[in-house]
């Protein structure tokens, strides 16, 4: 390499450098694809029973959750603290209807969501729906 001009070593270090940093890119990517290629995994609030799931399609399902004993807000302050973007929604009367959580997780064009809504039932219960997407495609996964 004692040889070779200073421009040309020049350039060969650039082009492997160009050549690494592409290497690089494409592992970050193809794990931040795989990262979400699966459904978020929710924590569930104690004493919270699984009712029924459903697949919608691919890269999304709805799951059905009960729990007795507890006030919808007790519930929709638990996903507060876990990062979920909540709103509580009231009737003209001022009385409770629902809650809504959110919470997103998307980078590179690849997201997980999931959707949360917090709602007592007739019986005194408290249902909670998790529709559930996530970037169902990715490079190595």
């Amino acid at each position: 390499m004692a040889n070779l001009s200073w421009n040309l070593r020049l350039v060969i270090g650039v082009v492997l450098l160009v050549i690494i940093a592409s290497v690089l890119f494409f592992v970050y990517y193809n794990i931040q694809a795989n990262n979400r290629n699966e459904p978020l995994s929710l924590e569930l609030y104690d004493g919270m029973t699984l009712l029924n799931s459903e697949a919608l399609r691919d890269g999304e399902q709805r799951d059905y959750y009960v729990v007795t004993g507890v006030a919808p807000f007790d519930i929709e302050k638990f996903y507060q603290d876990r990062d979920f973007d909540c709103t509580s929604l009231f009737n003209a009367a001022g009385e409770y209807l629902r809650s809504t959580c959110l919470l997103e997780r998307t980078h590179l064009g690849f997201w997980q969501v999931a959707s949360l809504t917090i709602q007592p039932d007739e019986e005194g219960n408290v249902v909670l729906v998790a529709r559930l997407s996530w970037n169902d495609s990715g490079f190595l996964g």
